[in-house]
């Protein structure tokens, strides 16, 4: 007779399983055995840690970080992915999830080692549908993404705060991976290297810089091959400089809006520098960039640029204005998640595809179209000189009175009226 033995085996899956699915809230605890929707683990970091690969799904509320994974070393990251996994806000509105950094942890001289609130280090790692704030790190306080990649897709990124003279990306840096129909504003710390540093070959599209303060430098700094297509970098100001600076010719800025900014010192400053023109390709900026090829000269067109409505109205020059970029593979939707066109798209972040009505747009003799006609060596020039101004109003009928307002360095105030 012959025994039949029956071997019963069980393979359990538990921490560090590849491809789980993780969640986190704001009651949650860290603890072994948890994560589930209905246990979930209460900070991202711990959550991270917890798998190989897979997604960690962020409740609403506000997540306070703390730098204290693998040592106290500056630049860690409070929030260290350096495999594949996604931290995914679960509503898809980023404004419901915040994130930021708790108390600083001492370095061995005893001195606060501050690091990115995220730091992605993995061509698979992402965070998608959050807010990240308040980052004090020299190289991209909020986010910092590797060389090795990374992606940060549909985030908010603002109110960064590092003006050390040799900080880099005050609220951003990529040297790899990429950044999609993110928004980075409202940072008031003036950015010695850019409040976004690209290089390497990083990728940055369909995002909206703007309330940013560049200080001495530019909203957007590019090296390396980095290219920027279809991001708007409006209503920024500088001691200096507001808008995009290109440091190496093989770096691009294709079908980006670049208008609206204010230097105080410097007329080019407020849409380029870095003596590489052709770097920039089919953009709609507010003064020249001699030299570029199949720019537009941008007038003021937003829905409503006071209540910071970037988008396009019908009179905008941006309107199916852009060039072919369907090789960079950034996808079909724009800053607000609705479809590119093929071919011909609008320039900057929004693509237009709604009407004056829908949002919200109409006409005001405070916001009209102005043209600057001088360039550098007309402003800097020992006066007299000549200033001529120029405004145009469509869609219009009746009698329209242009007044046009002008304050001197002293304080003098001249008006000229035409109807």
């Amino acid at each position: 007779m012959k025994a039949i033995i029956l071997f019963s085996l069980t393979i359990a899956i538990g921490i560090g399983a590849y491809g789980a699915d993780v969640y986190v809230a704001t009651d949650g605890v860290d603890a072994s055995g948890r994560g589930s929707q209905a246990s979930p683990y209460k900070t991202i970091r711990y959550a991270v840690s917890q798998i190989a690969s897979g997604k960690v799904y962020v409740a609403p509320g506000t997540y306070v970080e703390t730098a204290t994974v693998g040592g106290v070393v500056a630049g860690a990251g409070c929030v260290f992915i350096e495999k594949a996994v996604e931290v995914i806000g679960s509503t898809g509105n980023p404004a419901d999830v915040i994130i930021t950094h708790g108390v600083w942890p001492k370095g061995s001289d005893n001195k606060d080692a501050p690091s990115p609130i995220f730091k992605l280090d993995n061509a698979g790692a992402a965070i998608r549908h959050v807010t990240v704030y308040d980052g004090t790190y020299l190289e991209g306080g909020n986010v910092y993404v590797t060389a090795n990649g990374g992606l940060v897709d549909h985030c908010i990124t603002k109110q960064a705060a590092n003006d050390a003279w040799n900080a880099k990306g005050t609220s951003a840096l990529l040297h790899g991976g990429r950044m999609t129909r993110t928004k980075v504003c409202e940072n008031g710390k003036v950015s010695p290297n850019g409040q976004v540093f690209v290089d390497g070959s990083a990728l940055i599209d369909n995002c909206l810089m703007c309330d940013l303060t560049c200080g001495a430098n530019y909203a957007v700094v590019l090296e390396g091959t980095a290219v920027m297509i279809n991001c708007s970098v409006v209503r920024n100001t500088g001691t200096t400089c507001s808008g995009v600076k290109v440091n190496k010719n093989t770096a691009k800025v294709i079908n980006c809006l670049i208008a609206d900014n204010v230097g105080t010192t410097s007329v080019r400053g407020i849409v380029w520098s870095g003596a590489n023109p052709a770097s920039f390709v089919n953009c709609a900026t507010d003064l020249p960039i001699e030299g570029s090829t199949g720019n537009v000269y941008y007038r003021h067109a937003y829905c409503n640029f006071d209540s910071a409505d970037f988008r396009q109205s019908s009179i905008s020059p941006c309107i199916d204005a852009g060039a072919d970029v369907s090789a960079y593979g950034i996808g079909d939707l724009d800053f607000e998640g609705r479809p590119r066109v093929t071919g011909t798209v609008d320039i900057g972040c929004f693509e237009n595809n709604m009407t004056d009505a829908s949002c919200g747009f109409s006409f005001s003799l405070d916001r009209v179209a102005v043209s600057r006609d001088c360039n550098s060596e007309c402003i800097s020039q020992t006066m007299p000189a000549t200033l001529s101004l120029r405004a145009g109003l469509c869609g219009s009928s009746g009698a329209v009175t242009y007044r046009w307002t002008l304050t001197d360095a002293k304080g003098v105030t001249y008006v000229q009226e035409s109807s």
